[in-house]
């Protein structure tokens, strides 16, 4: 099958050997005390077939909605998910599963979210540098009106923050993230998005974070910069404004860099896209303007 047939949102491409495996936020299945999903693999990011991956809840993992925006790395030879979840009469957060495979039996690390536990969270995703594991996440505009972006540091086993991690940008300082309406426990809130934070060192040694909001364009990828990992971050630039947001960044087996992310932002309409990636002047451009799959 084509990008253009499947239905997801949140895509995220890794890439194992000579194949690309692409997660995402898609219906899945559940099978006693396991959870069916499914997940795409293809040669040349052009054809595409259907596994599956299962989230195994037999060691205590009691969370039992929402399942978005899978985001998988290989480290110290495991396969580890954040997956963000909801727990019954519990704030939402992201959890950290391992598996021996890209398509095997998900585990969780803890039977707790890797998201501080007092704090609507969302889109928690793993940044490593020089060895060193943190973790990046969105505090969510829902509880806090103005939607922030977090980073801790993480133990190198990942199953827990070692710190209670410093704020490093928030939607409404940003200048571009318009006020949205919604409802949170019941109750009208409005406030500023944060979804999908990412952090990208370029060669020049800058910080680069991209971050999903509702610009005046829409649902939108932006990219604010800082000289450090923890300082202070500034907008840039909208990367991305029309309709599209949740991007990740990953190589071809050829070196290529591409963006990938879903649009429209309208379920059930929501379908992976991919567009090259450049990088200069320590700033990242997209380089075409049609989707090249």
């Amino acid at each position: 099958m084509r990008l253009s047939e499947i239905n997801a949102r949140d895509p995220f491409v890794l890439p194992v050997g000579d194949t690309y495996y692409m997660y995402g936020t898609v219906k899945g299945t559940r099978r006693g005390e396991a959870m069916e999903f499914p997940v795409y693999y293809s040669s040349d990011l052009k054809e595409w077939e259907a596994s599956k991956i299962t989230l195994d809840f037999s060691n205590g993992f009691r969370a039992d909605s929402d399942f978005w925006a899978p985001d998988v790395f290989f480290l110290r030879g495991k396969y580890y998910m954040f997956l963000t979840c909801s727990e019954k009469g519990k704030k939402r957060g992201t959890y950290v599963f391992a598996a021996k495979t890209p398509t095997g039996i998900f585990k969780p690390v803890s039977p707790d979210p890797i998201t501080p536990g007092d704090r609507q969270c969302l889109d928690a995703t793993l940044y490593v540098e020089d060895g060193v594991p943190y973790l990046l996440y969105a505090w969510e505009w829902l509880e806090v009106g103005n939607g922030k972006i977090v980073l801790s540091r993480l133990s190198d086993d990942l199953t827990k923050r070692l710190d209670d991690g410093v704020i490093i940008y928030d939607a409404y300082s940003s200048g571009i993230s318009r006020e949205i309406s919604g409802t949170y426990r019941g109750e009208k809130v409005s406030g500023y998005v944060t979804d999908a934070p990412l952090i990208y060192k370029t060669k020049g040694g800058k910080y680069l974070l991209l971050w999903s909001t509702f610009s005046d364009n829409g649902y939108s990828i932006a990219v604010a910069a800082s000289d450090s990992l923890s300082g202070k971050y500034r907008h840039e630039k909208l990367l991305y404004g029309r309709d599209g947001g949740h991007a990740m960044i990953f190589h071809t087996f050829g070196g290529e860099q591409f963006i990938s992310f879903h649009s429209p932002n309208s379920p059930p309409e929501e379908r992976p896209f991919f567009y090259a990636l450049s990088e200069w002047d320590n700033m990242l451009k997209i380089e075409n303007k049609e989707e090249l799959f």
